[in-house]
């Protein structure tokens, strides 16, 4: 939640505002460059407005460095806005946004840092942002991540919206504004929905299109709303007080076990108290004493949970990183022990000693000294309902959050409809591959080629690689290269490219670009025909293997080796080509669900794509090592190439699942813990029980009852509340999947006789011996002692 929400954003949000804009009634609408421009000349009711675009996967370079990064594009006034000072030289300004201005950048402080080795001369240094040559005029506070402070990416810097027009015109840009002295959020609203309407008037938008032939006119609707509304700022916050909450009803249900175990230890000696006490000892004095030993609990309980929480930290980013840098290439995961979060730590302590040791510490010594030194007063038997229920509560809360866990593990490793994940990039283990994207580093294709050639040499001539391939994607795993797909129809049909009433499309695929080596690399055999070769070159007819799948979706079961067909790639100028099929794919792992249409490859010195992967095999089992060394490989080529992504095939094979797993793992934590801190809680309370009822049980004894009956009685007691919650936790789960699958539309597992078994039985185990254990030793009460006592 600091993460997200608490951690302090670097500017001044205090009289800021979000700026809406919808086309007719409650439609949202991307705010486009051309109004944002026209609402800025007319507002009087905001002392400033600003104007921001992401702008994605750009290349950064200093000397022979380059990285991918992300910039923001903002108007002249962001800065001013937000009313952020520099950490060094300055900010952006109205004139660098003007057209024809000097190109400016103005650097995040980790970018500054972590690209730039922190060097303090930056302020005047030009550097390269999509080799066009920009100043660095300052550098932003080590606190300020953006306007947009829940995003998870970091932004390398800002640049003026005039620097990229055309992300600028094409994007939706994100508006924001800082109210003027006297004015509020609700006539600002007021002056930007006239001013909207005056826009309709002069300028009207093209009407909406209709089934039919129809049309309805649009309008634009501005609208000011809580700066924290607009960024998502207060949605998140209240689902982090939820997740705040969990942790926090943990920690008091463990202190009511602990309070209850420190309460039954005391029991036994409350005749030490009344003897201490009769002795001279104050009660502060044995409050204190009870409580010090309590302190030294919770700090050293503190201690641990540091030291295990900074190992779920490293390991939550480990786990996390890899699997997911396809899908979020320019993402930075900087959890860790931030010193607020000790604060809060310390405060859970402080909550932990005065629950369960000042509390516990309080009522032994509230029954003052005579009736100690005494005999033990039968009294009033503890509370054990409201206790019992706890009990209940916590044996539920275990069982429905393990049930949950099973139906999200099922789900995950064995999916609806798709094969296991175990099965998803078999033979991938030893796979390395380094996504280069092309056109982004502005080389043109004959350039990317001779440089690509360059880099498979030198790829190849490393030790500890078998071979080395290029491909445009890799099916399952299309996320880490350049998809492109094509429209594909036998010769001789119509290729339909654009829905038509009652005409189909022609089948679509991915259309990969692939260097031979590509299907021995990845073990990929031929059912018919052959597989592409060296002999298939520029100039001559388009070679294409296809696998099974889409050979049985353009030519049913007829031979497909041989045949002709015609193609148009879905680029924006699509040119209608033709192939000759050479050969059909045997089946293999990598025909996933992504690609049910089926795969078509073709040559790469037939067919250029503007992002090539570099794959490589390893010659060991652990590939890890080859990952650095094939960008290493990569830079030797050309030092300002840069790798948006590399990593392990297996690893990115189960990105999609990464995050899901790590969502298992923690349910299945917390419900062990669940479970651990239930029987607990049952022995502690059992032994309270047991301990106030230990006359009960000597009198029960010297009057002929057994033993056995004796524990029979204590663990009906005991079992009552862990039936109860296994009920609850059953009928909790069962409501909630039930839930869950109204927004899903794959079929979640249903909760089956051997889910509830797993569930139940451990629990049912755990539970008989918290409460055994009280059980035993009330049997064994000696009916001498209980008498003498009377």
């Amino acid at each position: 939640m600091y993460a997200l929400v608490l951690r302090p954003r670097g500017f001044e949000s205090d009289g800021l505002i979000g700026v809406k804009y919808a086309i007719a009634a409650n439609a949202p609408a991307p705010v486009s460059f051309r109004d944002y421009r026209q609402v800025e000349a007319r507002q009087q009711a905001l002392a400033s407005l600003a104007a921001w675009v992401n702008v994605p996967s750009v290349t950064i370079a200093s000397g022979d460095r380059s990285e991918f990064v992300q910039l923001e594009a903002v108007t002249g006034s962001y800065f001013d806005t937000l009313r952020v000072q520099p950490a060094a030289g300055r900010l952006i300004q109205p004139a660098d946004d003007e057209p024809g201005a000097e190109g400016v950048i103005v650097l995040a402080d980790w970018a500054w840092r972590q690209l730039f080795d922190a060097d303090p001369a930056i302020v005047g240094r030009t550097v390269r942002i999509a080799q066009r040559p920009v100043q660095v005029v300052g550098v932003a506070p080590a606190g300020f991540r953006g306007a947009d402070t829940l995003l998870v990416t970091q932004y390398a810097g800002w640049v003026p919206l005039s620097f990229v027009p055309s992300i600028r015109d094409q994007r939706p840009l994100r508006v924001a504004g800082r109210l003027a002295p006297g004015r509020g959020v609700d006539s600002a609203g007021a002056e930007l929905e006239a001013i909207g309407r005056r826009l309709d008037a002069e300028d009207p938008l093209p009407p909406a299109s209709l089934a039919g032939g129809a049309s309805r006119p649009r309008t634009r609707s501005w609208s000011a709303v809580a700066f924290d509304d607009s960024i998502g700022v207060a949605s998140a916050s209240e689902g982090g007080r939820i997740v705040m909450a969990l942790p926090l009803l943990v920690l008091l249900v463990a202190c009511t076990n602990l309070t209850n175990l420190v309460v039954s230890r005391g029991t036994a000696r409350r005749q030490e108290l009344a003897i201490r006490g009769a002795l001279g000892g104050s009660r502060w004095r044995l409050i204190r004493d009870e409580l010090g030993e309590t302190v030294v609990l919770a700090g050293t309980g503190g201690f641990l949970g540091a030291l295990v929480t900074h190992g779920l930290l490293t390991w939550t980013v480990a786990t996390l990183r890899e699997p997911l840098a396809p899908y979020l290439p320019m993402t930075r995961i900087e959890w860790r022990l931030e010193p607020v979060v000790f604060v809060a730590a310390g405060g859970a302590a402080l909550l932990a000693m005065v629950v369960a040791g000042l509390l516990p510490a309080w009522q032994m010594t509230r029954a003052g000294r005579l009736p100690g030194l005494t005999t033990d007063p039968l009294g009033a038997l503890p509370r054990w309902r409201g206790r019992s229920n706890l009990i209940a509560l916590q044996v539920g809360v275990s069982v429905a959050l393990f049930l949950l866990t099973v139906i999200a593990v099922r789900f995950i490793v064995v999916p609806p409809n798709r094969s296991p994940l175990g099965d998803l990039g078999r033979g991938l283990e030893r796979i390395v591959v380094a996504s280069v994207p092309l056109t982004a580093q502005q080389l043109d294709e004959p350039r990317a080629r001779e440089t690509l050639d360059r880099i498979v040499r030198s790829a190849r001539a490393m030790p500890g690689l078998e071979d080395v391939a290029l491909a445009s994607e890799i099916p399952g795993l299309g996320f880490v290269g350049g998809r492109s797909g094509a429209f594909i129809a036998p010769a001789g049909e119509a290729l339909v490219t654009k829905s038509r009433p009652g005409v189909e499309t022609s089948p679509s695929a991915p259309l990969v670009s692939v260097t031979p080596e590509f299907f021995d690399l990845l073990h990929l055999r031929p059912a018919a025909g052959r597989l592409l070769s060296d002999d298939d070159r520029a100039g001559s007819r388009t070679a294409m293997v296809v696998n099974a799948r889409l050979a049985e979706r353009l030519f049913g079961q007829a031979a497909a080796v041989g045949r002709v067909v015609r193609l148009e790639r879905q680029v924006r100028d699509p040119v209608a080509e033709e192939a000759v099929v050479v050969g059909v794919l045997a089946a293999s792992d990598l025909d996933s669900d992504q690609d049910r249409q089926g795969v078509a490859y073709v040559p790469f010195a037939q067919q250029y794509a503007p992002t090539m992967i570099v794959l490589g095999r390893s010659a060991s089992a652990d590939s890890r090592p080859m990952v650095g060394a094939l960008t290493s490989a990569i830079r030797r080529v050309d030092p300002g190439l840069a790798v948006l992504i590399s990593g392990r095939a297996d690893v990115m094979a189960a990105g999609p699942f990464a995050f899901l797993r790590f969502l298992a793992t923690v349910c299945g934590g917390l419900a062990t813990l669940a479970l651990v801190l239930a029987m607990g809680g049952l022995y502690g309370v059992l032994s309270h029980v047991v301990a106030h009822r230990n006359r009960e049980m000597g009198i029960r004894i010297a009057l002929g009852a057994e033993p056995r009956r004796i524990v029979r009685m204590i663990l009906r007691n005991g079992f009552r509340p862990v039936v109860e919650g296994l009920f609850i936790g059953v009928a909790s789960a069962w409501v909630i999947r039930q839930i869950l699958q109204l927004g899903f539309t794959a079929t979640l597992s249903s909760l089956d006789v051997t889910m509830v078994a797993l569930a139940v039985l451990p629990l049912i185990a755990a539970a008989s011996i918290a409460a055994y254990l009280p059980a035993r030793r009330a049997s064994r009460v000696d009916p001498n002692v209980a008498l003498r006592d009377l």
